[in-house]
């Protein structure tokens, strides 16, 4: 089992009962986060700083732009958002 503890940040958790925590913990074992609240304690697990940072549980980014990596430098030269649309969806996405 994996254990991941995201110790200090600022917890936006969606959650009436919870509420946000200015300095709270997150607790992770494998893919499922166990525990939400202040000064977690959890033996062996691996331990991130999030003094400074905002963590919000569950929350996955589906909006990525992975497949325009390839694609980095191809239009320096475009000057106007018409032009990356066109070229960028238009030609090169499909």
């Amino acid at each position: 089992m994996t254990r991941t503890l995201i110790k200090n940040g600022t917890i936006l958790t969606f959650d009436p009962r919870l509420g946000d925590l200015d300095r709270g913990d997150v607790l992770i074992e494998d893919d499922r986060i166990v525990e939400v609240g202040r000064n977690l304690a959890a033996a062996g697990a691996a331990e991130i700083d999030a003094s400074r940072m905002i963590v919000m549980p569950g929350l996955v980014n589906t909006h990525i732009h992975t497949w325009e990596t390839g694609l980095r430098g191809i239009g320096a030269d475009w000057v106007s958002h018409r032009d990356y649309h066109g070229n960028m969806h238009g030609n090169l996405a499909t």
